[in-house]
């Protein structure tokens, strides 16, 4: 039985393996993304405790800096789509070329 999947796996690994590099870079791309959503809530905490509520002006500067910058990496969430139209089309070229060869 350990055979027969081993083998259903080789089978479907030499279909996936002209795609590999596409594969890498969305896998890269949906962990970065997946990097930056947390970071929106972690960088407002510190901006309504310290800054408004303590009137701490030490990283008044800091906070709002880092959140352009995360904003314009969570505004990078066309890449995501992009990322998913391509595993979709890997999808249906690896569907299409094992439907062709059953």
């Amino acid at each position: 039985m350990k055979k027969d999947k081993k083998y259903l796996f080789y089978r479907l690994f030499r279909y996936v393996t002209p795609y590999k590099s596409a594969i890498v870079i969305s896998v890269f791309a949906m962990v970065a993304i997946a990097i930056f959503e947390p970071m929106v809530p972690a960088l407002l905490t510190p901006l309504i405790d310290e800054n408004l509520i303590k009137n701490s002006s030490e990283s008044s500067w800091k906070i709002p800096l880092f959140l352009i910058i995360v904003f314009i990496f969570k505004g990078l969430d066309v890449v995501l789509l992009k990322v998913r139209y391509l595993m979709f089309l890997i999808s249906l070229f690896i569907y299409a070329k094992v439907r062709c060869r059953s």
